[in-house]
């Protein structure tokens, strides 16, 4: 009887594990607070006429600075994925997709009210090999420790690092939208 118990919560663990893993996209609308909890970015659908599904909808991002001190918006390329980081001086903010892409959109940066960088999974240059399969998905970012987080240090510009399945981390300036 006992095993019979440790083989069913096996079960419903690794078939939880696998849901997470390929889980859809809710499209609920969010917020994404920055470190310093000084800012705040909002995230909501601008246009909900264009259909019922909100994946047809328009959507728009707007950061403010509390207590709610509209600073920047604009259009947001939204997935559905309710995610993101906000710099500590909420100049920007960027999406980092869980999922990997080969010739599509994994990073999205929006920064003081423009949509900046776009990078793709190829810009990243991540061995096949490196690369963890999910149900129908890959899996690009690590799965150890901080997979991406904004680093500012005083005379340098906002830096965004990435940390890939391969063990690289990779630094974007976002100021010059590059990688350094």
């Amino acid at each position: 009887m006992k095993v019979k118990i440790i083989l069913f919560f096996l079960v419903i663990f690794m078939f939880s594990n696998l849901t997470f893993a390929d889980r859809p996209p809710s499209w609920q609308e969010f917020e994404v607070k920055s470190n310093n909890n000084q800012y705040i970015a909002e995230i909501k659908a601008k246009d909900k006429t264009k259909g019922k599904n909100p994946q047809d909808w328009d959507y728009q991002i707007t950061v403010f600075e509390m207590p709610k001190k509209a600073l920047w918006s604009c259009d947001y390329d939204y997935d559905g994925y309710p995610e993101g980081i906000l710099s500590d001086d909420g100049s920007t903010f960027a999406y980092i997709n869980f999922w990997y892409r080969n010739n599509q959109p994994v990073v999205s940066i929006y920064r003081n009210g423009k949509k900046g960088a776009v990078l793709a999974g190829k810009d990243f240059n991540i061995p096949q090999s490196k690369l963890k399969t999910a149900l129908s998905h890959q899996l690009w970012l690590t799965e150890d420790g901080i997979r991406y987080k904004f680093n500012f240090m005083a005379g340098l510009p906002l830096l965004l690092e990435i940390t890939t399945m391969d063990g690289k981390t990779h630094i974007i300036d976002v100021e010059a939208m590059r990688f350094l």
